[in-house]
């Protein structure tokens, strides 16, 4: 953690507070269970129809049992405090959020070391210690408090009692992502011009950029007057015009622009949207690979190798590549309009757990591959290049223009 953070966290390998203290596993039940929800501010109910005695001291239990997580969240000084709070939860929903944590420390850790050792303190500044303290807050204020899809502690104890759910960790951890300081935690660790160029170079002698996007992401990236036709053309219902231009695009293999079925709205409404950058217009950000590594024929090689879950592309996905020779143009257009290309920020593994920070390359960074049969050090956020691993880079309002010009590659 940065030594110097606005907010100065604990060591790693500490807790402080609530952090030292296990929370109620989910059967502690009886008197004492009465008297931990009249300290957490709860109330436990007395046994009903609705709720016999059995459930009704389950489900104080587990309102104990969370205020108690929620408490310790909020108050935890690093990452891994937070994944401590959550390794200890009863709940069956953590999928990889403490590894994610934790490596996000591990990666915080060397990255101070080496700015530290080689004298760097205006990257020390900018990427580690202007970023943490904003990070750990989005994380812990999302778990605890504000998650909208997830569902958030605050929001889940505030239920009535017979609709009290598990927390989901894994859910929550994601979303606390993208929180309020998003903007500046993700992004790219840039100094000075001279750094993105090196990302271009990297770029252009490794056959270009290239990203895996899911028919879903595509779809809500297609521009939203194209998508108002899509929704006429089907009974004015956005979900059955989504389900068309899934359908027609898998049937295809390339991503549909017009319906089949046009039902009432005039083929010469969709006369502007003549090629597939006008149809999906939205700028492409987030992490992209080199071209070379991205040479899959089928879903499953491309998630195995890129460490990615095939139900994230249960309708499919396309690859959209930008040659080498065209990443300069393209990342000049992104420039235009504030974006361009460079490394990813270390707080990138808070997203993915096979991300792994390389602090000595200061214009890439790396994953690690998922497997621990190709490499022992799978998911650990190691520091240093793998077998299995891939090369990538983050990229912020690349035009569709650039992502687009070469025909999508369609993996089903």
């Amino acid at each position: 953690m940065p030594s110097q953070a606005p907010k100065s966290p604990t060591p790693l390998s500490s807790t402080t507070g609530e952090n030292t203290k296990s929370p109620p596993a989910q059967g502690d039940v009886g008197a004492g269970n009465s008297a931990a929800l009249d300290a957490a501010g709860l109330s436990a109910a007395p046994p009903t129809d609705a709720l016999d005695a059995q459930e009704r001291a389950r489900i104080d239990a587990l309102k104990v049992r969370l205020s108690s997580e929620r408490g310790a969240i909020k108050s935890a000084a690093s990452f891994t405090a937070i994944a401590d709070v959550i390794d200890r939860s009863a709940s069956p929903k953590k999928g990889e959020a403490a590894i994610k944590l934790r490596n996000t420390d591990r990666g915080v850790q060397r990255a101070q070391d080496y700015f530290k050792q080689n004298g760097m303190a205006d990257e020390e500044k900018a990427f580690i210690t202007d970023r943490y303290a904003d990070a750990l807050d989005d994380q812990r204020t999302g778990i605890a408090e504000t998650a909208k899809s997830g569902g958030a502690l605050a929001q889940i104890l505030g239920r009535p009692d017979p609709e009290l759910v598990e927390a989901d960790y894994s859910t929550l951890q994601w979303d606390a992502v993208f929180g309020a300081n998003k903007e500046k935690t993700l992004k790219q660790e840039l100094m000075s011009p001279d750094d993105m160029e090196a990302s271009v170079k990297v770029a252009q002698s490794r056959g270009g950029l290239a990203k895996l996007i899911g028919l879903g992401n595509l779809w809500k990236a297609m521009d939203p007057a194209l998508r108002s036709l899509w929704a006429k053309s089907n009974g004015n219902n956005e979900d059955a015009a989504k389900a068309a231009w899934i359908a027609q695009t898998k049937s295809k293999k390339e991503p549909a622009i017009v319906p089949i079925a046009m039902g009432p709205v005039p083929a010469a409404d969709y006369a502007a949207f003549s090629s597939l950058a006008k149809a999906f217009s939205a700028d492409t950000d987030g992490c992209m690979g080199m071209g070379e590594d991205y040479k899959f024929d089928s879903l499953k090689s491309a998630c195995d190798a890129l460490g990615l879950q095939e139900a994230w592309y249960q309708d499919g996905a396309f690859i959209l590549s930008i040659p080498g020779g065209e990443v300069e143009a393209a990342v000049d257009a992104a420039k235009a309009k504030g974006g361009g290309v460079g490394k990813a920020t270390v707080f990138t593994s808070l997203m993915f757990s096979e991300f792994n920070y390389i602090v000595e390359d200061r214009a890439t960074n790396e994953t690690e591959s998922g497997d621990s049969k190709v490499n022992p050090n799978a998911k650990q956020n190691s520091g240093t290049k793998s077998a299995g691993g891939k090369t990538e880079v983050v990229v912020t309002k690349l035009p569709a223009s650039a992502i687009l010009a070469s025909k999508p590659k369609f993996l089903g």
